[in-house]
């Protein structure tokens, strides 16, 4: 690798990484499983860099896409795997201040499954400080302002959810 694409990589991953671990952590992903999979994404992204089409929301909804399939990917694995019977991770690994509650995560994904896609998708940009809504209006193509207003009532209709523990389909609601 010449020096310059190593320093690029390493810019990249720099200014990257910390968003993508906090978009896995958001998600409800364990701190040392967020930071393995925030580290893979990021090879697999600069491994797939040439195959990179310029287009409709740049870069950056490039790199959202392959993150965003790297998450259904670990939690479609999570779902079929048992879980780890207690006390074989490490000690190390099981830090409580970095471990999610599970029920609450469970039921805010449970929550985020309700919401339409697009308020899915800004939930997690934004709620895992992943993007500013300046890059969400690019990443989703929205105009100025509208992601700030989609984000709010997509939180409106969460917290609704969350505090009824409403079953019903909020996805058609605009």
């Amino acid at each position: 690798m010449l020096a310059r694409d190593e320093h690029a990589f390493r810019e990249f991953a720099e200014i990257f990484g910390p968003r993508l671990r906090r978009l896995f952590l958001a998600a409800g992903v364990p701190n040392y499983e967020a930071e393995d999979l925030a580290v893979s994404c990021i090879t697999d992204i600069a491994l797939n860099v040439p195959s990179y089409q310029p287009g409709n929301g740049g870069f950056a909804k490039w790199v959202w896409t392959i993150a965003k399939h790297k998450l259904a990917d670990y939690l479609s694995n999570a779902r079929r795997s048992p879980p780890l019977a207690e006390g074989t991770a490490s000690d190390d690994n099981k830090d409580s201040r970095d471990m999610p509650d599970e029920a609450a995560t469970a039921a805010v994904r449970k929550a985020l499954d309700q919401l339409a896609q697009p308020d899915q998708e800004i939930v997690m940009l934004r709620g895992s400080d992943w993007a500013t809504f300046e890059e969400i209006e690019k990443i989703l193509a929205l105009s100025p302002g509208a992601a700030r207003v989609r984000y709010q009532r997509a939180l409106r209709r969460l917290k609704a959810i969350l505090e009824t523990g409403s079953s019903a389909d909020l996805r058609t609601k605009g």
